[in-house]
């Protein structure tokens, strides 16, 4: 399992790719367009800052072969990974 934190000003879109580009060991742009996984709009705008401060969101699903799980406080967006 691989955890990887941000500011709440990265997109979870962006945090997505990221990680699991780190955790594979491979340029960003060698991985699957996250747009056939999830939307990528969607998954930005519930974890973006206009989310009521007291809604902590939670999204798991599958992505280049890793299970990812989404989360947020109010100071840090969470990616976690596994495979």
């Amino acid at each position: 399992m691989a955890q990887y934190d941000y500011d709440t000003n990265h997109t979870a879109s962006l945090a997505v790719v990221e990680a699991v580009s780190t955790v594979a060991d491979c340029d960003p742009t060698a991985l699957p367009p996250l747009y056939d996984t999830i939307d990528p709009d969607a998954l930005d705008a519930l974890f973006s800052e206009q989310t009521a401060a007291d809604v902590r969101p939670e999204v798991s699903f599958t992505y280049n072969q890793y299970d990812v799980t989404i989360t947020q406080t109010e100071t840090k967006l969470s990616v976690e990974l596994t495979q």
